[in-house]
């Protein structure tokens, strides 16, 4: 089966292909690992050689010291990649980073070493750290028989961001984070980054079977700008998807 795809913008070729084997977008971070694909957050910790200690405390200490090692990353990271809000939305949530880290990990692994030590490999989604208060998007059903998501096709450099604005010159902003629903930003923050060429299981998990397509400029970390006349093909069927998250961002 083929998966429609609806291109607009100067690119009339599509970049993805169902052969190609994905390849998330993971940046490392110390010993935090950010997969921006797949929206997880994970690092591991090891507790210290013992012949004395139980497995379960064992476990708890190597928990705690993940916990220990990636907060001060993990801070970094929240303030580096909301790039599009301002200081007093940021403050209130940036102190709770830690707290969030301790409340929504879980473990993936263990191994256990002949010495006593143990590792644990532990992982969350990214949206228990990138939590985002004030959201005003209300859900609403979207038509079954039209598209099924978008896909923005950035051109120039920008860093994986949990939110972004989309502008356009004449009209200002057109989406701000704010807009988009919440249960939808809890699931997929406001879409899923990738780098090109998109696959086609990609392109289904993010924005389904027969997404639009947008050219876009990354003017600056959390903002996009789109050209008036491919904006004006696409505003009433985008805007909505667009709150809903339905979104593939892909990056060169």
């Amino acid at each position: 089966m083929k998966l429609g795809i609806i291109l607009l913008g100067s690119g009339m070729s599509a970049f993805w292909a169902s052969s190609l084997i994905a390849a998330p977008l993971v940046e490392e971070f110390g010993d935090l690992k950010v997969d921006w694909s797949n929206q997880s957050l994970q690092f591991t910790g090891t507790s210290a050689a013992s012949t004395s200690q139980d497995w379960k405390t064992a476990e708890r200490l190597a928990t705690d010291a993940a916990r220990e090692a990636v907060s001060k990353a993990a801070e970094s990271l929240f303030i580096e990649r909301q790039a599009a809000l301002d200081q007093k939305q940021l403050d209130p949530q940036m102190l709770q980073t830690k707290q969030r880290l301790k409340s929504a990990t879980f473990s993936r692994r263990n191994e256990y070493g002949s010495d006593g030590s143990l590792r644990v490999n532990l992982e969350t989604r990214m949206a228990r750290l990138f939590v985002l208060d004030g959201l005003t998007g209300e859900s609403a059903p979207l038509p079954k028989d039209g598209p099924t998501g978008v896909i923005f096709r950035v051109k120039g450099n920008t860093k994986p961001q949990a939110v972004y604005t989309l502008k356009e010159q004449s009209e200002g902003t057109l989406l701000s984070p704010l807009q988009i629903n919440k249960t939808a930003y809890q699931k997929n923050l406001m879409g899923r980054w990738y780098k090109t060429p998109l696959t086609a299981e990609e392109q289904k998990k993010s924005a389904g079977q027969a997404p639009l397509t947008i050219d876009v400029t990354a003017t600056k970390d959390g903002e996009f700008t789109v050209l008036k006349a491919d904006w004006d093909k696409v505003s009433q069927q985008a805007l909505p998807l667009l709150k809903e998250a339905k979104v593939a961002v892909v990056v060169e």
